[in-house]
């Protein structure tokens, strides 16, 4: 899920979404952010806006898969991220580094709940 109103998140999303498909070889679903009951293994949220992540949070039960991904450096708004997750990364932060967090969530989630 994400923040289309931010260009630069939607290039991302583009990028790592290529990049998951290519390591993992296997097609990863990316939704511009709504509410739905939809059910996935990992829900990566990119925004910059508080109050837009909370929003897009409320329809997901399991919050363990959530992983927020924000440029925003603001104090207030890195603590708000990390207490509701502390799954928390930077935008500019390499494609390898996010798809091996990306994994270590999903692998943590897979094994708790199997």
């Amino acid at each position: 899920m994400y923040d289309r109103q931010i260009e630069c998140f939607h290039k991302r999303v583009e990028r790592l979404k290529n990049y998951i498909d290519y390591m993992l070889k296997s097609k990863v679903h990316i939704s511009v952010a709504k509410e739905n009951e939809v059910i996935y293994d990992l829900y990566v949220i990119l925004s910059d806006d508080i109050l837009m992540i909370q929003k897009y949070i409320k329809s997901i039960k399991n919050k363990d898969k959530i992983i927020i991904i924000t440029q925003n450096k603001n104090i207030d708004h890195i603590i708000k991220c990390v207490n509701i997750t502390k799954n928390m990364y930077y935008l500019y932060s390499s494609d390898e580094y996010l798809f091996n967090k990306f994994k270590r969530v999903y692998e943590s989630n897979l094994a708790k709940y199997n």
